[in-house]
């Protein structure tokens, strides 16, 4: 067992990451689709858990995503999930949302075609250092499936 006392260096480095706030989505969207995620001072998560989609990254560029891809926005910016490149956005705050819980939601659309589901999750913090180790991340972060044996 480790014992760490309050004055231990690595105990005030733990101290300091502090999430202030997490929201959870399941998306259950169906072709034609296109969500529009606008900024917010939070980390995002994306887990593609059904499906193929397309994510349009803060500096515009298109990355597609396969069943099991996992996506994080260290930063919260803006940024795009749709079914393909060309299909325009709708506004996040537009699509169908049923509260399931205290601050997790579930999200279609009315779409008849080919079904994807996105699990979505927001992650407010605060503290100088996890804000610093996040500003210090790229961007984008894409983990991908090894969609050969099924493993992350």
């Amino acid at each position: 067992m480790i014992r760490l006392s309050l004055s231990d260096p690595l105990s005030v480095l733990l101290r300091d990451f502090r999430f202030s706030g997490v929201s959870y989505g399941q998306c259950e969207l169906a072709l034609p689709w296109g969500i529009q995620f606008e900024a917010e001072n939070s980390a995002r998560l994306h887990l593609v858990v059904e499906g193929d989609t397309w994510l349009q990254s803060p500096s515009g560029v298109w990355e597609h995503l396969h069943e099991g891809d996992v996506v994080m926005l260290p930063r919260g910016p803006g940024h795009v999930l749709a079914d393909c490149q060309s299909t325009p956005p709708i506004p996040l705050s537009e699509f169908e949302r049923k509260r399931v819980a205290d601050r997790v939601f579930n999200v279609r659309n009315s779409g008849s075609g080919t079904r994807a589901v996105v699990a979505c999750c927001s992650v407010a913090y605060d503290g100088a250092v996890l804000k610093s180790l996040m500003e210090q991340m790229p961007d984008l972060i894409v983990l991908r499936a090894n969609h050969d044996s099924g493993d992350l």
